[in-house]
């Protein structure tokens, strides 16, 4: 859980630093049903990166919502566009992933 997770002493993670996030997301994923993120810079890499996390979250109904700014790779952009207009590229449906 997450009073389990050993915390920096000035609650700040940076990527490149002592004080990596990855932990700290995936035990928040791992143990969460709703999750608010405030993101300098968004990459869909992330969420590959934390795919075991993403996986159990979704998986037991998690909602989440971003706040990310405007500096998107094209390809993250495109995504985006295309999820926003509902015109997934994807094999898979994610609307219902309980059957």
């Amino acid at each position: 859980m997450l009073k389990d997770c050993k915390w920096s002493e000035d609650r700040s993670y940076e990527s490149n630093s002592s004080n990596e996030p990855i932990e700290f997301y995936l035990n928040g994923l791992l143990n969460s049903k709703s999750y608010d993120l405030l993101l300098g810079y968004f990459s869909s890499s992330a969420i590959n990166l934390l795919s075991q996390g993403f996986a159990a979250f979704i998986s037991n109904g998690g909602n989440m919502r971003l706040v990310i700014n405007h500096i998107l790779s094209e390809k993250d952009k495109i995504a985006l566009e295309r999820g926003e207009n509902k015109k997934y590229d994807s094999p898979f449906d994610l609307t219902d992933l309980s059957s």
